[in-house]
């Protein structure tokens, strides 16, 4: 019979054998579990599924290759994946607004509800997107702005026309249409080339 000698170090016990080997465990809810191969995850004894684990809930999962998004093992996306509640999405092309994906817009890219918008050129009042001087999008706020049927225009509430409605200055044109130069709008010229 083997006389073998327990060390214990607070919750890792080293197990000194005959032949000199020592076989380290770790404590999970009074179990001993070999590292190498398991893991304690929420008190639960799982398999260790490669080198750079976490645990997800009761599950371990290989981190190269997956994230845990609320208890949700979900494979890695992109190259900067992110969470949104239990999706992932690459954070390099899109935004979390109000636990919904959307695409990310211009350099400094937040939310206004569950739309994206660029913070150094637009603000966002009461959850609509407002571009211009803060003034004069309080004031279109206070109209009862409403982004899906309306464009705020200097201040001017202007209701949406047109395939590609853009503000010019106060006025409301459509880039098909027309263009906007210094503030006036001109009819776009169709040059057809031969």
């Amino acid at each position: 019979m083997w006389n073998i000698r327990q060390l214990v170090f607070c919750c890792l016990c080293v197990w000194l054998l005959p032949t000199g080997c020592y076989v380290e465990t770790a404590l999970c809810r009074q179990l001993h579990i070999n590292e190498d191969r398991e893991m304690c995850c929420s008190g639960v004894v799982v398999p260790r599924p490669g080198v750079d684990t976490y645990c997800c809930g009761t599950v371990g999962y290989d981190t190269s290759l997956y994230m845990c998004c609320m208890d949700t093992i979900r494979p890695r996306l992109g190259e900067k994946p992110s969470c949104c509640l239990r999706e992932i999405f690459d954070a390099k092309y899109n935004i979390c607004c109000s636990n919904e994906i959307t695409p990310r817009v211009g350099e400094h890219p937040s939310c206004c509800g569950t739309k994206s918008y660029d913070a150094n050129v637009c603000t966002c009042v009461n959850e609509s997107i407002q571009c211009g001087s803060v003034e004069n999008n309080i004031s279109c706020s206070a109209e009862g702005h409403d982004e899906n049927n309306s464009l705020c225009c200097q201040g001017n509430l202007r209701t949406l026309s047109g395939l590609v409605p853009l503000c010019c200055g106060k006025d409301l044109y459509d880039l098909n249409v027309s263009i906007c130069c210094n503030g006036t709008i001109h009819p776009r010229l169709h040059v057809q080339l031969s």
